[in-house]
């Protein structure tokens, strides 16, 4: 996808921009996966360039009056685990060394 100027974004409405936003995020993935398989991005400067535009699209968005609301994703809950043990106290026990009195 060619990378789309300011004054475009502009130009756009807020159903336009709201439906850029996750086609860039896709397209940071993608140049991300590339990166990390092929050790060597195919263009270094996309990722940066595409982070701008996202940023650029949610900023006219709060302008316009109304915010990009991020897809939710059901997170796992993970259940917490205590790893330390409490440690074991012994009883202090009478010194069986003690001399009686007779």
């Amino acid at each position: 996808m060619t990378m789309i100027k300011k004054s475009q974004f502009k130009e756009m409405t807020i159903e336009q921009l709201k439906a850029k936003v996750p086609e860039f995020q896709n397209e940071v993935l993608v140049e991300n996966v590339a990166k990390t398989t092929a050790g060597k991005p195919s263009n270094p400067g996309r990722v940066r360039s595409l982070k701008k535009a996202i940023a650029r699209i949610k900023t006219l968005l709060t302008k316009k009056g109304s915010s990009y609301v991020e897809p939710v994703v059901k997170k796992i809950q993970y259940k917490k685990h205590n790893l330390k043990t409490p440690k074991q106290v012994k009883p202090i026990k009478a010194n069986k060394n003690k001399v009686k009195k007779s």
